[in-house]
């Protein structure tokens, strides 16, 4: 079982556990990009809105290049394109336009296949607003969300 609590990880920086799998109303807060040696990727930080976990927040990294994975590639283009639908954006000339913005994630859970298997939030769907029921209370549990899941392992 997973705690889901604020757990201290070094000099008084506090680091979140998990949320439970689920659908969540998300902001967008900042995107930063970041660039190491030939990779290159989007942090994206979101922010919770509401239910249990509001004001939680949640990273995605998405990858535009990396030197020795190419699905990683394909996907991070994939799924960019995919959250700005979910946020009802055609074109952005900066990613400073999508701070702000909302949108529905899906998110799982995924566990690290090192020898500690920490578990991780895996975002999963990305969905525009426009088709939530507006009296809906996210972050359902899992089984009521009808998507296709995987394991969420790396």
């Amino acid at each position: 079982m997973v705690a889901f609590s604020l757990k201290k990880i070094w000099f008084g920086v506090y680091e979140y556990a998990p949320v439970p799998p689920g659908m969540y109303r998300v902001e967008v807060r900042y995107v930063t990009y970041i660039r190491v040696g030939p990779t290159k990727r989007l942090r994206i930080e979101l922010k919770i809105l509401n239910g249990e976990y509001a004001n939680r927040p949640l990273r995605d990294n998405i990858f535009f290049r990396h030197p020795t994975n190419i699905k990683c590639v394909s996907y991070g283009y994939f799924r960019f394109n995919t959250m700005l639908k979910a946020m009802g954006v055609s074109e952005i000339k900066d990613t400073d336009e999508l701070v702000g913005k909302q949108f529905l994630i899906t998110v799982n859970m995924g566990i690290h296949r090192d020898k500690h298997g920490a578990q991780y939030n895996v975002i999963h769907r990305y969905d525009r607003l426009k088709y939530a029921n507006p009296n809906q209370e996210f972050a359902r549990p899992l089984d009521e969300v009808s998507v296709g899941v995987t394991d969420g392992t790396v």
